[in-house]
């Protein structure tokens, strides 16, 4: 905390070839009649998405090892949120199929995902787009030495 220099910048990726799973309990009760819902699916196969949504889940993949996990996970897709678009949304989720079916067909994962265009749509459309992770807090991190020194000490009487 008192020296943010020192700290290594992770960013957590994925290990293997995955895909990113979303079960349809698992979201808000009216959210989930919606995706389940006969509209829902007439509109996901109209604009080719009707793939994602089956057996109960939301699936996109597969997600090439490497990948930075915040990259997904941290899509915003909370409507309440003033950031959020639902054209912009409903373009990425397109952006995101037609990268798959490309990945489908033999092109090279790692190659496609990292597309700089795509991976600005991406970015975009995240509530986080710094991908390091553990940062920490600064705290102190402008203190001389000696005085940090003399912080530690005095935390350690109590």
């Amino acid at each position: 905390m008192l020296w943010p220099e020192r700290r290594g910048k992770t960013v957590r990726r994925t290990d293997r070839e995955t895909s990113l799973a979303v079960y349809t309990p698992a979201l808000p009760d009216p959210l989930e009649k919606l995706v389940e819902g006969n509209l829902a699916r007439w509109l996901l196969r109209k604009i080719g998405l009707s793939d994602l949504v089956g057996d109960g889940k939301i699936t996109l993949g597969p997600i090439p090892k490497g990948t930075p996990v915040s990259l997904l996970a941290n899509l915003n897709i909370d409507r309440t949120d003033p950031r959020f678009d639902a054209s912009k949304s409903a373009k990425m989720l397109v952006a995101i199929k037609k990268k798959l079916k490309e990945i489908g067909e033999g092109a090279d994962p790692t190659a496609v995902w990292t597309e700089p265009a795509f991976l600005a749509m991406l970015v975009a459309n995240s509530t986080c787009p710094d991908f390091v992770v553990d940062r920490g807090h600064n705290f102190g991190g402008d203190l001389a030495d000696a005085d940090k020194e003399a912080l530690i000490e005095f935390v350690k009487t109590f």
